[in-house]
């Protein structure tokens, strides 16, 4: 097994239990997800990059209220095939998500060519995956 921190488990695949369990969601809200969210909803396994995925859905709906109907008029194809490829820890690291609420856009980014927008600009949401990595570092350490 690789280490924790290091490579964080990156080459096992994961049942849809063990997602909702590292989530920490609902059986309901994980297959609305796939079902209305995700471009593959038939996926037998997850890699641990496609957690990273639906950490990011996770994070737009539950803490920054976005309803799934929302995501859903956003192409989010883009934001599950970068998921994926395979990513090096670093790049993930240096990665955010961006998220236009009124042209409903999802981009992937290097937060050093990321435009930042004012903080009363809240028509853009962005989401650092190095912090929603280390939320499911930490849940893999609570679960292991």
């Amino acid at each position: 097994m690789q280490r924790l921190g290091g490579g964080l488990f990156l080459k096992y695949m994961y049942n849809p239990g063990f997602v909702i369990e590292i989530l920490d969601i609902s059986r309901e809200k994980f297959r609305y997800w796939r079902r209305e969210l995700d471009s593959r909803p038939y996926r037998p396994r997850f890699s641990f990059q496609m957690l990273l995925a639906y950490a990011v859905i996770q994070e737009l709906v539950d803490n920054r209220w976005l309803s799934p109907r929302h995501l859903k008029a956003t192409n989010l194809e883009d934001l599950f095939a970068w998921f994926e490829i395979d990513h090096a820890e670093s790049e993930r690291a240096d990665m955010i998500i961006e998220l236009d609420r009124e042209q409903t856009t999802i981009q992937i980014k290097r937060r050093s060519v990321t435009y930042q927008p004012p903080r009363s600009d809240t028509r853009i949401e962005t989401v650092h995956l190095c912090d929603l990595e280390s939320r499911i570092v930490n849940r893999f350490k609570y679960i292991h």
